[in-house]
Order: C-alpha cells, then sequence, then structure tokens
C-alpha cells in the first residue's frame, strides 16, 4: 500500500512539474508575441487573465481580473460596440471572431490590439466559456506606416528626380523647334550639350534603382580589366561640373599615383559619382568639397569630404541602407532617393573594399572608400 501511494505521489509531482513547465512555456510564448490570453466562465461569471494580458494594460495581477461586465473600460469607446457586438454573435452561435481595437492601459496610453475570441458550447447548444486572446501590434502599426511613408517618400524623391532631365530635355527640344530653320543648326550644340547631360543623369538614376534591388549576397554584374582610378575621377569631376556651377562649388583636390588596379571602370566611376554628387547637394553655394585619392599601403583610400550641415549620429548607421535619407535633407528638400550610399557600398563591396561615413552636425561629412589594389573584384 505505502509503495502504491508512493507511485502515486511520483506520478502526481510529475505531472504537476510538467504543468508548470507547460505554463512557463506557455507565458514565454505569450511574452514574445505580445499576446495575452484570457478565460470568461459564463455561468459564474468568472473571468480569467493571463500575466501577459496584465502587462499589455499595466494593470497588477494581483488585483485580479475584471468582470466581463467591466470590460468596456479597458477599451476605446468607439471600439466597444463591434466588440460587444462580437461576442454575442459567438455566445449565441457558437462562433469565432476577429477585429482589431483600441485598448486603453492604465496611464491611458491607446493600444492597437487584435482581439481574437471562441465560444465553447455544451451539449444542450449553449455557451459555456469563451476563451479568447489580444494581441498588442502597435509596434507593428507603426513600422508599417514609416515603410509607408517611406515608400511616398520615395515615389516623389523618384519622380521629381525624372520629372526634372525629362522637363529640362522637353524645354530644349520645344525651344528648338521654335527657331527658324536657319538658326538650328546654330542652337543644336547648345541644346544637344542639355539632352547629354540630362541623359546622362537619368542613366544614373536608373542605373542606381537597378543595384538597389540587388542584396549584397547577389553581388554585382562586373567588367573586370585594368582601371586607372586617377582617370576616372577626373572624368567624374568634369560629368558633375554642371552640378559645381550651379552651387559655386570648388574642388581642392589631392592625388598621389597608383598602379592599374583590377575594376569595373563604369561602376568605379558611379561610385564616385554618387559620393561627389552627394557632397555637392549638401554643401552651402560657393562651399569647398575636399577630394583625395590616395595610396595607403596595399590599398587605394578615396574620401569626399563636405563642409554642409552634418549627419545626427543616431542616423548615420541607417544612411548604407537603399532609400534611407536623412532627416535634415527631407526637410530642407534636397532632392535625392536615398540610394548613392546604398549603391557605393554594393560597389565597393563587390570590389572587395569597404566604405565607411563619418560625420559631426555643423561642420560636415566625410565618406572614406579603400579599395585594394591587387585583389580581384567578386562577379556577380
Amino acid at each position: 500500500r505505502e509503495l502504491k501511494e508512493a507511485k502515486s505521489r511520483s506520478k502526481r509531482k510529475q505531472a504537476e512539474d510538467k504543468l508548470r513547465s507547460e505554463q512557463i512555456m506557455l507565458a514565454r510564448t505569450e511574452a514574445i508575441a505580445n499576446i495575452g490570453s484570457w478565460e470568461w466562465d459564463i455561468a459564474t461569471d468568472t473571468v480569467t487573465w493571463s500575466d501577459e494580458l496584465f502587462r499589455i494594460f499595466q494593470r497588477d495581477p494581483r488585483e485580479g481580473a475584471p468582470s466581463f461586465a467591466e470590460h468596456p473600460a479597458f477599451y476605446h469607446p468607439d471600439d466597444m460596440a463591434r466588440l460587444q457586438q462580437a461576442v454575442e454573435v459567438a455566445v449565441a452561435l457558437g462562433t469565432s471572431y476577429e477585429l482589431e481595437l483600441r485598448a486603453i492601459r492604465k496611464d491611458g496610453e491607446t493600444r492597437v490590439c487584435v482581439a481574437r475570441g471562441v465560444a465553447e458550447m455544451a451539449p444542450g447548444g449553449s455557451a459555456v466559456h469563451l476563451f479568447g486572446s489580444l494581441q498588442d501590434i502597435t509596434d507593428r502599426k507603426r513600422l508599417e506606416q514609416a515603410v509607408e511613408k517611406a515608400r511616398v517618400d520615395f515615389l516623389f524623391a523618384v519622380s521629381h528626380e525624372l520629372k526634372t532631365p525629362l522637363f529640362l530635355m522637353a524645354s530644349a527640344k520645344e525651344l528648338l523647334e521654335g527657331l527658324p530653320a536657319e538658326q538650328r543648326v546654330g542652337r543644336f550644340l547648345e541644346y544637344g550639350e542639355i539632352w547629354n547631360r540630362n541623359l546622362h543623369r537619368l542613366r544614373h538614376l536608373i542605373d542606381n534603382l537597378v543595384d538597389s534591388q540587388r542584396t549584397e549576397g547577389m553581388g554585382l554584374k562586373l567588367a573586370v580589366v585594368p582601371t586607372d582610378l586617377s582617370e576616372i575621377l577626373r572624368q567624374t569631376l568634369k560629368d558633375v561640373d554642371f552640378l559645381t556651377r550651379q552651387q559655386r562649388i570648388r574642388f581642392r583636390l589631392q592625388e598621389d599615383p597608383l598602379p592599374m588596379i583590377p575594376a569595373d571602370p563604369e561602376s568605379i566611376h558611379r561610385l564616385f559619382e554618387n559620393l561627389l554628387t552627394n557632397a555637392i547637394k549638401f554643401s552651402s553655394p560657393e562651399g569647398e568639397v575636399e577630394v583625395s585619392l590616395t595610396r595607403q599601403g596595399e590599398e587605394a583610400v578615396f574620401t569626399v569630404r563636405d563642409f554642409g550641415p552634418g549627419i545626427p549620429a543616431s542616423e548615420i548607421p541607417l544612411l548604407f541602407q537603399p532609400f534611407q535619407r536623412t532627416d535634415g535633407s527631407t526637410r530642407a528638400v534636397i532632392p535625392g532617393t536615398g540610394l548613392g550610399l546604398y549603391t557605393a557600398k554594393l560597389i565597393a563591396g563587390a570590389h572587395g573594399g569597404s566604405i565607411t561615413l563619418t560625420s559631426e552636425e555643423g561642420k560636415g561629412t566625410k565618406v572614406t572608400v579603400r579599395l585594394p589594389l591587387g585583389k580581384e573584384p567578386e562577379q556577380g
């Protein structure tokens, strides 16, 4: 008899330990998912809340769960009618419900939540229990709103970047067509420069957009040949001359003799152009931009430094992600798509190099690209 009782106690303890372990696991799962659960015993009008539900509402578990009649105080008044209707239908028909509503915490903060419930019916057809959950999705909603804002801002920026060169090209075409035939040839070269310059801007934007769809693991398709970085830099400075003339920006250039390196000239050109264009955009009129292309050990080091408004430290880690722009550039309505640094990072990485950015508010920004002198780039 004593042996049977001992075995019985042992089994009971094992069952209790298992139940306790499962309860701990459930509580941890609810905390991770921000989901609180509850149960309403309809016959006794007793409501039970999980620990996570108390946390969502910022209530002390020692106070106990409120009765079902007290629940209106825990939700936004405009949402209670929908919730009550859903509960009544579930209890009457034995169905389930799911709806989004606003829960009100003890401190008055409103949280966006998804409420779910399902009724347990007795053999006679009446509901005896209502089980449910409440998931706090406030952070997810905020993220969705941020993503949507970024999408809208990006579409606006891209449309602006596309419209400007197209408008200038169309205007030049109309002006040329409006001239007498004998004057068109003489003005063609002048307007042809406008077309070429803006075609270049369009191609630059489209290339950045295409590369933005590549992940870092995909790499870029490179046409690797022996490349003179100094020659590409000088050509790039000429290509952005129209921007420097508009802003009256001066470049201060420092160069070291460099050997030819295995690289994709077109990609390197875009890397230089992205960084120079950014520096020009964020410089004050009649300002200065420092540019250097030097050798440090077995690396070619390209740096661009502007003396513009600088970037807050909290924003710097985000800038090498696609479509990210600083709050300052958005407020100042500085044109751009937020792809320049991201594309530069892809190009540098594809060549086995790296890119870093340092900045101080009110003093400007410096971007540094390091490229190995002898390493073959990775092919995408």
